[in-house]
C-alpha cells in the first residue's frame, strides 16, 4: 500500500481531512508545511520573508522527499504549491496517490479572511482594484487561475467546502476506494 498525498490550494482542508483520513485508516499523518516550519524554527510567512519563494521551495521539495521516504504508508498533507516543480510531482506520483481537494474562490475567501497572515502567497480579497502591496500575496482568484492548467490535470480529486470534513473524508475514501 502506498502514501496518499492530499494536494489543494492553501487553505482547501487538507490537515483537516488529512487528520480525519489519518484516525480513521490508522496511518500516520505528516504535514509537510509544519515539518518545514519545525526543521526552520520560523512559520512559513517568516521563511518567505527571509528566503523568498525559491527557498521555501528547496525546503519543501526536501521536506515531501524526507516525508514520502517513510515505509509505512501514510497520509502526506502537501503545500498548495509543492507539485507545482516537475520534479517533485513525477516523485510524489512514484510513491502513492495524490488526491487533489478542490475548492471555491468564495470557500478559500472565507478561509483565509480567517488566517491572513498564515498564507504568504494570497490576500484575502479576489475584487481588489489595487495590487497587492509587496509581501501581501496575490488575490485568491488569480493564484487558482495561474495554477488552473496544474490543478486541473490531477485525476483524482474531491470537491471540497460542501458538507462537512467527515463527509469529505468519506469521499476521499471513496475516490481512493479505501471505505471501510
Amino acid at each position: 500500500m502506498a502514501h496518499i498525498f492530499l494536494y489543494g490550494p492553501s487553505g482547501s482542508g487538507k490537515s483537516t481531512i488529512g487528520n480525519i483520513l489519518s484516525e480513521r485508516l490508522g496511518r500516520k499523518l505528516i504535514d509537510v508545511d509544519q515539518t518545514i516550519e519545525a526543521s526552520a524554527r520560523m512559520l512559513i510567512r517568516d521563511i518567505f520573508a527571509a528566503e523568498g519563494e525559491a527557498g521555501f521551495r528547496i525546503r519543501e521539495q526536501r521536506a515531501l522527499k524526507d516525508a514520502a521516504s517513510d515505509i509505512e504508508p501514510c497520509i502526506i498533507s502537501l503545500g498548495g504549491g509543492a507539485l507545482l516543480n516537475p520534479e517533485s510531482r513525477a516523485f510524489a506520483e512514484s510513491k502513492g496517490t495524490i488526491l487533489f481537494l478542490d475548492v471555491s474562490v468564495a470557500i478559500l475567501e472565507q478561509r483565509i479572511a480567517n488566517k491572513p497572515n498564515q498564507r504568504p502567497l494570497l490576500a484575502v480579497k479576489t475584487d481588489c482594484a489595487q495590487p497587492p502591496a509587496p509581501g501581501k500575496g496575490k488575490p485568491i482568484a488569480q493564484l487558482l487561475a495561474e495554477r488552473a492548467e496544474h490543478y486541473g490535470s490531477f485525476p483524482y480529486r474531491v470537491v471540497v467546502g460542501t458538507g462537512s470534513p467527515d463527509e469529505t473524508a468519506d469521499r476521499v475514501q471513496a475516490v481512493l476506494g479505501l471505505l471501510s
